[in-house]
């Protein structure tokens, strides 16, 4: 008897405490879902990019990364985004926040791109697709992504050795980290502005794609 008497003061404790505590959290009084476009400029400030070992021009010679510092031409990426307003109530205050939600696809490409230790080729195109989440933190915005990357290395202007050999893409995971320097709302205005980025993959066969770049975003949601 004693020891059912202990069971339950010890469930009613647990109860009470739970109580307590569901009481404290927050509670979601409202959710709102816009949607709309999304599309950023921007430049690849530095790649580098590993192809597998089981690639043709990999079996000929031993060098299998290129590179470049500065790319000159643009890259691009359309998508739909997705903002979502939230409400809780907590301690009888309301709090409102806002995240964004979005899949983008893009294109990179890189004309100078080589291999410094053995010239095969040069140029580099890739095609990231990804999702990406961001969030405002303070008076900035940071951005956090995943996704696939389609790749291909030294395509144009092959060697000798090389030019007869076939070349096709190759895939890498990514994950992708960005910091937008300014607070951003769209709830009166575009996402617009610059995100500093880095996105590094891995793939099967020792494969390696890292990209870190700027891009100026616009988006609206309404």
């Amino acid at each position: 008897m004693y020891r059912l008497l202990l069971l339950i003061g010890c469930l009613s404790c647990l109860i009470s405490t739970s109580t307590l505590q569901a009481q404290k959290m927050p509670k979601l009084d409202k959710l709102t879902v816009r949607v709309g476009p999304i599309g950023s400029l921007g430049w690849n400030l530095y790649h580098w990019y590993q192809r597998p070992i089981n690639h043709e021009f990999s079996k000929v010679s031993g060098h299998r990364s290129a590179g470049q510092i500065l790319n000159v031409m643009p890259s691009f990426s359309l998508g739909i985004l997705m903002c979502i307003d939230t409400k809780t109530i907590h301690q009888g205050l309301a709090w409102y926040n806002e995240y964004y939600l979005s899949i983008e696809g893009g294109v990179s490409y890189m004309p100078f791109s080589y291999d410094f230790d053995e010239r095969k080729g040069q140029s580099a195109l890739a095609f990231p697709v990804s999702l990406n989440f961001y969030v405002p933190v303070g008076g900035i915005g940071l951005s956090f992504g995943a996704g696939a990357q389609f790749s291909r290395m030294e395509f144009n202007r092959n060697t000798v050795v090389y030019e007869d050999l076939k070349n096709p893409f190759f895939v890498t995971y990514f994950a992708e980290v960005g910091i937008i320097p300014h607070e951003f709302d769209m709830s009166y205005s575009f996402l617009l502005g610059a995100n500093f980025f880095a996105r590094v993959g891995l793939g099967e066969y020792q494969t390696i794609t890292a990209d870190f770049g700027i891009r100026g975003i616009i988006g609206y949601t309404h």
